[in-house]
């Protein structure tokens, strides 16, 4: 694994800070800390970010928090398995809400299950954002929110559909 040099360990604590504060004033219910969950496939646990919860306190989502290059493609492999053991939407922060700072490696995984990318900066206080409109791909103010949605590539939508 590669260690963050300390200017990026401290963008990446400023960019959570962001990320977290911006969800929480459109009344996101997010997990205060970043926490492992058990991956069955890989026989380890997975750190993971945020997670996006419900008012009961159910989890809807992982939230991963990337201010700069993503290129860990096992940390990649192990989100997307957590995310379908867990029944779970696959949500990515970054500062241009792109995945325009991931290797293709990270993509080809990602692009296994339905995820999402979201810029913080477009999230207006005023559009009572709530759980809902980050899950559902039907939500009225999605466009708003600057959400890129990746979904299964072709040859899994051929698949589910035999």
């Amino acid at each position: 694994m590669t260690r963050q040099q300390p200017n990026n360990k401290h963008q990446g604590i400023n960019f959570e800070n962001f990320v977290e504060h911006s969800l929480t004033e459109n009344n996101v219910n997010i997990s205060d800390s970043a926490e492992r969950r058990w991956t069955n496939e890989f026989q380890q646990n997975t750190e993971i970010d945020r997670l996006i919860c419900d008012r009961d306190g159910n989890d809807l989502a992982i939230l991963e928090i990337k201010s700069g290059a993503f290129n860990d493609v096992n940390q990649a492999q192990r989100l997307v398995s957590l995310a379908q053991q867990e029944d779970l939407e696959l949500i990515f922060a970054t500062p241009d809400g792109t995945t325009d700072k991931f290797s293709a490696g990270v993509i080809r995984e990602l692009e296994k299950t339905d995820f999402s990318v979201i810029n913080p900066d477009y999230l207006d206080r005023n559009s009572q954002l709530n759980w809902r409109d980050v899950v559902n791909e039907n939500a009225s103010n999605r466009q708003d929110l600057v959400f890129r949605s990746r979904k299964k590539t072709q040859r899994q939508h051929r698949k589910s559909s035999r």
